[in-house]
């Protein structure tokens, strides 16, 4: 197995458990239930939080886009070099 599989195994693992407790909510007396509930919510807004944690903290690391310009530029280089290529190609394969 290798990391992905155990991450995926844990990820599945946790999930059922989480839904089976959520479950097993409607057979508990009320009291219990409740504090059931409040946990898997704690939980469930914590995990939510954590994820966009994360997104902000991928955006903060990563680095600015390029300028449209730029861009723009890079494109009209790569398709100027393309429509050579291709027209090499072309006047080389009527030659023969």
């Amino acid at each position: 197995m290798n990391a992905k599989d155990v991450v995926g195994f844990a990820f599945l693992t946790i999930g059922l458990a989480v839904s089976a407790l959520a479950w097993s909510t409607l057979f508990l007396p009320d009291p219990i239930a409740l504090k059931v509930l409040e946990v898997l919510a704690v939980a469930a807004f914590s995990v939510l939080g954590g994820v966009v944690a994360w997104i902000g903290l991928q955006l903060l690391r990563s680095p600015p886009p390029k300028p449209v310009e730029e861009l723009e530029r890079e494109l009209r280089e790569e398709i100027d070099t393309i429509r050579k290529e291709v027209l090499e190609k072309l006047r080389g394969s009527t030659r023969d």
